[in-house]
């Protein structure tokens, strides 16, 4: 078979019996293609996860409002409270930020980060730094 060549698995004298292993044959002169610079990529895929950002933040907002409506409902039968009404407690009013501030920034950063990993499975590019910079 043209292109295809032969090569032990193991030196003699080791197992008594050697098999072939098929490996790949290329020819001289003839180097695998390369992708382009790492710059040029890394923008592109910052582009192109834009409108998957969005996508993620809109159905993020809606996700983490249904799970504070929910949580809500567990906690008081009113509606939550909002700072335009006149007649609320700084208490509740506080309880409810401090909870849906949390809903919210949990729901955004696990979509955020699903659709990062599901970007970079799907195009091979992560759309964003690999690690935190050092402090």
């Amino acid at each position: 078979m043209p292109g295809v060549g032969f090569e032990p698995t193991c030196p003699l004298g080791q197992s008594g019996l050697s098999r072939p292993r098929l490996t790949e044959f290329r020819h001289p002169g003839v180097t695998k293609p390369t992708r382009g610079p790492i710059g040029y990529r890394r923008a592109v895929a910052k582009i192109l996860f834009i409108p998957v950002s969005i996508t993620a933040g809109l159905l993020a907002g809606a996700l983490g409002k249904k799970l504070f409506n929910g949580l809500w409902g567990v906690i008081d039968d009113e509606e939550p409270p909002d700072s335009k009404h006149r007649d609320i407690s700084w208490g509740r009013l506080l309880l409810a930020g401090a909870i849906q501030g949390a809903i919210f920034r949990a729901v955004k950063e696990a979509t955020d980060h699903a659709s990062r990993r599901a970007f970079y499975r799907t195009t091979g590019s992560w759309p964003g730094e690999k690690r935190p910079d050092p402090e």
